[in-house]
């Protein structure tokens, strides 16, 4: 037993790991002066000292010695019961901590062993051929006596080892083995612990009944329905989930588990999303050609939608919950479909919109099929199986343009284009430049788009190239002072001088 004080308190400790757990993390020990901080060991007085302002202890003796005594503390304390070893899941969480917390401490030898100490441990290693490493050492030492070390024990089952604690109380509740009360109410007070992988245990934790259930699949499966859907667990329930899980293969997948417990009347069916409890404002079609445009597409999505869910379905990538409330959401959207679109369509025909129809219209045989498919119908215009210019003909024809009206427009279509290109174009060019760094006449710094807007301001009006080597330069120059200043495509600034100079013209 440790005593520990120091101003204003006095702790009893079982062991030396916990003395060092304060040592290190307690700002009230930090803070107090090293000639206050009193430690005994059943009445017998220690030697506290600080190491790089970390309070330490030093103890006679070779290192493992000392670290033997602090492990067999540990195992003593928290880790045997009359002398028999007890499992991972027996022993309570904080205790596993500080166990592990000993193996950390072997990474610091400082704080355990004076400077002589470690001098005479790497002089004794170098007389066997080796390197003395005290975590080395002391996982040794862990493994002889608690049967692991930093990697951990075994899982049951897996055969794999790991060092987190609530793995073991896990898979030892899985097993339906007697994890004791003390260790349940450890979790159920910290429930964060059984996370990322482990979510599923918190469903062992609260209901006794699922404990034994395996493999653990099936129950992670089951454990996420039931907190997605918010269920209250009651003890009929819990009987009845038991049932229903013995019933399933092994590699239940969680489709196979939804639709389970939705054909034996435990969960409820999905719950429609709040905006389809309302009713909707679909409008009203400006002419025959809009209400056939709303019906081919209402019903090409319908039935669409209807062939994914049926795929999805019996494919087993969809539960029968999500299949059916599925299904109804896209029954409801049938009827939902507003006539915005159809009525602007129909506008541009009308309009006529030769644009929009253009976009919407002259495109592969594929495309906009429902629309292509209400123009035969109620304009008796013919849009598929045509080659380009046929097509592109017919649409012009729709909107009332003969081929010298349609020659017309497509010369003002490709001129807009052409404008929106440049200034596109010019648009870039000038974040570009306005990217690079120029020192003005003035001696001011600009970047280049200011740059070169100052020299055009002041009649710098022409693009010359210049040969130099195998490559050119090009200048904005002065058409009466044969003056000029380099301009450069890299930079921006040559791309930006033509769109500026050509905007001009």
């Amino acid at each position: 037993m440790y005593t520990l004080s120091f101003p204003g308190e006095a702790l009893e400790l079982t062991t030396l790991i916990e003395v060092f757990q304060l040592f290190l993390n307690d700002a009230r020990l930090s803070a107090s002066e090293t000639a206050d901080v009193q430690l005994s060991r059943n009445g017998e007085p220690l030697k506290v000292t600080r190491y790089n302002g970390v309070l330490t202890l030093r103890q006679p003796g070779a290192a493992s010695e000392i670290f033997s005594a602090m492990l067999e503390e540990v195992y003593a304390a928290w880790f045997s019961r009359e002398g028999i070893r007890l499992q991972p899941w027996e022993v309570r969480p904080s205790q596993w901590d500080l166990y592990f917390a000993l193996l950390d401490l072997a990474k610091k030898p400082a704080l355990l062993l004076s400077s002589d100490q470690l001098e005479r441990e790497w002089e004794v290693a170098a007389t066997r051929g080796e390197r003395f490493d005290l975590s080395i050492l002391c996982g040794q030492l862990a493994k002889a006596r608690f049967g692991f070390a930093a990697e951990g024990p075994r899982v049951p089952d897996s055969g794999q080892t790991n060092g987190r604690h609530e793995v073991h109380v896990a898979y030892a509740l899985a097993a339906n083995l007697p994890v004791p009360a003390a260790v349940l109410a450890d979790y159920a007070q910290d429930r964060a612990r059984f996370r990322f992988d482990l979510e599923w245990a918190t469903v062992l934790l609260d209901v006794p009944e699922f404990r034994g259930s395996r493999p653990e699949c099936k129950l992670r499966h089951l454990a996420r329905i039931i907190r997605r859907e918010g269920l209250k667990v009651t003890p009929d329930m819990a009987a009845a989930l038991v049932v229903a899980m013995q019933c399933l293969p092994d590699d239940a997948d969680p489709v196979i588990v939804d639709d389970m417990l939705f054909n034996r009347g435990l969960l409820d069916p999905l719950p429609l999303p709040e905006k389809y409890q309302q009713p909707v404002d679909v409008g009203t079609p400006v002419s025959d050609l809009a209400s056939r445009v709303r019906e081919l597409l209402s019903v090409t999505q319908r039935d669409r939608e209807l062939e994914r869910l049926e795929k999805a379905k019996s494919t087993g990538q969809m539960s029968r919950r999500q299949y059916e409330l599925g299904r109804q959401i896209t029954l409801l959207e049938h009827g939902r479909w507003t006539f915005d679109w159809p009525n602007r369509f129909a506008g541009a025909v009308t309009g006529p919109d030769v644009g929009m129809l253009l976009d919407v219209l002259d495109t592969a045989d594929e495309d906009n099929l429902c629309c292509k498919q209400a123009i035969r119908e109620v304009c008796d215009v013919k849009l598929r199986g045509l080659g380009p210019v046929a097509r592109r003909r017919a649409i012009f024809a729709l909107c009332g343009y003969d081929e010298a009206a349609q020659a017309e427009c497509e010369a003002r279509i490709a001129k807009g284009r052409e404008h929106a290109r440049n200034e596109r174009d010019a648009r870039y060019a000038k974040e570009k430049a306005a990217r690079t760094r120029f020192t003005g006449a003035d001696g001011l710094i600009v970047n280049g788009a200011q740059h070169v807007d100052a020299l055009i301001a002041n009649g710098f009006s022409e693009i010359r190239s210049y040969p130099r080597g195998a490559s050119r330069i090009y200048m904005l120059v002065h058409p009466q002072r044969s003056e000029g200043y380099t301009v450069k495509a890299k930079d921006g600034t040559l791309d930006y001088a033509r769109s500026v100079l050509r905007a001009a013209t």
